[in-house]
């Protein structure tokens, strides 16, 4: 088995992982570096990654896969990490907590990103919050709401029905930074 694996806080493959030739090695460059709760096994895992195309060392990594935590970057490649916080909701369960982040950078300007929350309690989309200026702060700009048959049989109002657990993709137009799109059981 060649797959890189963590070695604290605990052993598995809950991290990001960087090769710098060509996926010979890799070396783990979150673990130790962003918060983990050891009573829980989900909240350091990551669930989804964005990567500057016009400064590769600066990374972008939801975390919390069923359990809160947030979204992390790093500049250097993943020498060192920061939360972001500003703007963004509240990871605490009972609150407006959280499961899953999905993030997407626009490809045409790596400053805006789009970042999908599903909510907590219902798993159906918190809403999507952007930021213009690399993450320094976030404005929640939408919940996109549902017209597939299925949600609304269920009861369910937004585009990730039940399963923003699961169903939660975010993607922003190539060239415009100001249209994105999000699905989960409807687009």
């Amino acid at each position: 088995n060649n797959l890189p694996t963590e070695t604290t806080p605990d052993v598995g493959i809950n991290a990001v992982f960087k090769s710098t030739n060509d996926g010979q090695t890799w070396t783990d460059i979150t673990t130790g570096k962003v918060d983990h709760d050891p009573r829980f096994t989900f909240d350091n895992i990551p669930t989804d990654l964005a990567v500057s195309p016009f400064s590769p060392d600066t990374l972008y990594a939801a975390f919390g896969f069923l359990r809160s935590n947030g979204i992390w970057k790093t500049v250097n490649g993943g020498l060192t990490w920061t939360k972001l916080t500003n703007g963004l909701p509240s990871p605490i369960p009972g609150s407006t907590g959280y499961n899953r982040i999905e993030l997407a950078m626009a490809p045409s300007n790596s400053s805006v990103l789009y970042a999908s929350f599903s909510d907590s309690a219902s798993n159906e989309s918190l809403g999507i919050w952007k930021t213009v200026n690399a993450g320094n702060s976030w404005t929640k700009v939408t919940t996109p709401l549902s017209t597939a048959p299925r949600n609304i049989s269920d009861g369910r109002t937004t585009v990730l029905g039940e399963q923003g657990f699961y169903n939660n993709a975010l993607r922003v137009h190539p060239t415009d930074p100001n249209t994105v799109f999000a699905g989960g059981i409807d687009i």
